[in-house]
């Protein structure tokens, strides 16, 4: 299961200024002494603005934790909480956002959508 979660603030940018992304390809950080192994962060992981305005990835410590990784991979419920916990973010009530999860079926008796749609070569 691949999913994201982004937080926005109209006062930083059009792009998010905190963002979870579950699966994907590493995020490589600036160097900031660390040495060159350190710049890559796999997925899962938080990308987040620092004070200098440089966006950067890391993991919190469920997330180096295997079954705790594995746990938040397969459920978005648990990635979300762990969003919220992040960025002290609660819905109106207090408690954590809720993830619904709406899966819709596929209208296959009407015929394929991209039937008479050309493609360039």
């Amino acid at each position: 299961m691949k999913y994201g979660l982004k937080l926005f603030a109209a006062y930083f940018s059009e792009k998010p200024c905190f963002r979870f992304c579950s699966r994907g390809s590493p995020h490589v950080n600036e160097e900031r002494g660390d040495g060159l192994p350190a710049r890559a962060v796999p997925t899962p992981h938080f990308h987040r603005v620092d004070s200098g305005g440089i966006l950067y990835a890391y993991q919190s410590d469920p997330l180096l934790n295997p079954v705790e990784r594995d746990e938040i991979l397969c459920n978005p419920q648990l990635g979300a909480n762990l969003f919220c916990q992040e960025t002290n973010l609660f819905s109106p009530n207090g408690g954590f956002v809720e993830v619904k999860i709406m899966a819709t079926e596929f209208d296959l008796s009407t015929g394929d959508p991209l039937n008479g749609a050309t493609f360039p070569p």
